[in-house]
């Protein structure tokens, strides 16, 4: 846009030397574009939420998390290959099903036998990289879980219709995963600011972030790289997770559009 030209502001004498009374002449200030934000790609949003898909897989994590947080010890983590048995009567697992590799999708399977599958349930987007870990460690705690846990369960929303309704836009299915993305996020906060969740939890994020470092050493491509926990391992306290859970929910509704 091209600038106002300035326009001077004359001032005429009468006779006898009197200033001539004079209007003044607004100056037309023309204001810088602000650019809009850059959209994240996929690869920048999906960084933001791997170091979390990483720690709450591992099994180290989830055997802390039944040891420490629920009521009911006796819940196993069991990897199953290929389709699930459908007339198996899961019952007490935490299951992780998959077809090889490291992509799969979790599932928990309460003490009465209840299917409790975040696609199913409407709580996550379909066959998305998310946060099936999370949801099925919350599904969990919930059905054996410590006395003094908020209930998250009942601030997720789902995108299941009635039958005879017709489907949710995309745009309002989008505001619900992504809601429920942030309570996911709540529940972290919940179990990483227990007292007795703070020397497990930094010894785990240290290990990813060491993990990422290494791995970004031998991977030539940097797009390819893993985003990093923190530059420094060392550097990494409650702030920098605290930070980095602040920065999903701030991008949770294109995390939930994009990955």
């Amino acid at each position: 846009m091209k600038s106002a030209k300035k326009r001077e502001r004359l001032d005429k004498t009468r006779k006898g030397g009197a200033p001539a009374s004079s209007r003044t002449l607004r100056i037309r200030e023309t204001k810088k574009t602000i650019s809009p934000t850059k959209q994240l790609n996929r690869d920048e949003l999906s960084g933001k939420i791997q170091w979390l898909i990483d720690f709450a897989g591992s099994e180290d994590i989830m055997k802390h998390i039944i040891s420490k947080y629920t009521t009911f010890k006796k819940i196993e983590r069991l990897l199953i290959m290929g389709k699930m048995d459908e007339n198996a009567g899961y019952k007490n697992k935490i299951i992780f099903n998959t077809y090889g590799g490291d992509a799969g999708h979790w599932i928990y399977f309460s003490r009465t036998g209840e299917e409790f599958n975040s696609y199913k349930l409407g709580h996550q987007k379909p066959l998305t990289n998310q946060f099936c870990q999370s949801f099925a460690i919350m599904y969990l705690l919930n059905d054996c879980g410590l006395p003094d846990m908020p209930d998250f369960i009942s601030r997720l929303q789902s995108t299941l219709t009635i039958p005879g309704k017709k489907p949710l836009p995309v745009t309002q299915k989008n505001d619900i995963w992504g809601n429920n993305i942030e309570v996911v996020i709540d529940m972290w906060r919940w179990i990483f600011n227990k007292k007795s969740s703070k020397t497990w939890i930094i010894t785990e994020m240290k290990l990813i972030n060491d993990e990422y470092i290494a791995f970004n050493a031998k991977t030539k491509v940097k797009s390819k790289h893993a985003v990093l926990i923190a530059d420094n391992t060392a550097d990494i306290d409650f702030k920098t997770i605290e930070n980095k859970l602040d920065d999903i929910v701030v991008h949770k509704i294109e995390i939930a559009r994009e990955t």
